[in-house]
């Protein structure tokens, strides 16, 4: 299965299935953290009319891979030149759960139009960061992911392996 033949699912979906294949092999156990979320208010209808987090996440998913902790934060971005850094630091309590994680700790970037997909080390997304908030570029050119991230490959052994990559 390929991102083409399933265009309506999203980068989360593409991961959680990796996710169910790779535990359905026995090469890993990695799951989605799941987002508590509250209901701000509700028509007469009792139809939502607005729902927000109910507190910060840590990452999107944790698990273990080769019998070490694994932790990993997804990113889709639209833009087809760049990978844009958050301005407003909005990411920071993301980037403070993984500098403390003791294990495997990684960033899959997905350039959702040009339909690549790239696993990136913490430390580098990190460095990344650190420069954009003392002044230098506040993205993170699609030409550096080709020359120097992992690529992942879709449709192998699972929808998305990004275990290939680490």
């Amino acid at each position: 299965m390929s991102r083409k033949s399933n265009l309506g699912a999203g980068l989360e979906e593409l991961i959680n299935w990796s996710c169910r294949q790779y535990a359905a092999m026995g090469l890993a156990n990695i799951q989605k953290v799941p987002t508590p979320f509250k209901i701000i208010g509700q028509d007469p209808r009792r139809h939502c009319l607005m729902v927000v987090p109910d507190e910060q996440s840590t990452v999107d998913y944790i698990g273990e891979y080769q019998g070490r902790p694994f932790a990993m934060e997804a990113k889709k971005t639209e833009n087809t030149t760049r990978y844009p850094l958050d301005p407003w630091d909005r990411e920071q309590h993301q980037r403070e759960f993984l500098q403390r994680w003791n294990g495997l700790k990684f960033y899959l970037i997905a350039f959702w139009k040009l339909n690549e997909f790239y696993l990136l080390p913490f430390d580098a997304y990190q460095q990344w960061h650190q420069q954009a908030q003392e002044g230098g570029r506040k993205s993170i050119p699609i030409s550096w992911f080709r020359e120097n991230a992992s690529m992942i490959r879709e449709g192998g052994r699972v929808v998305l392996d990004f275990l290939d990559a680490v």
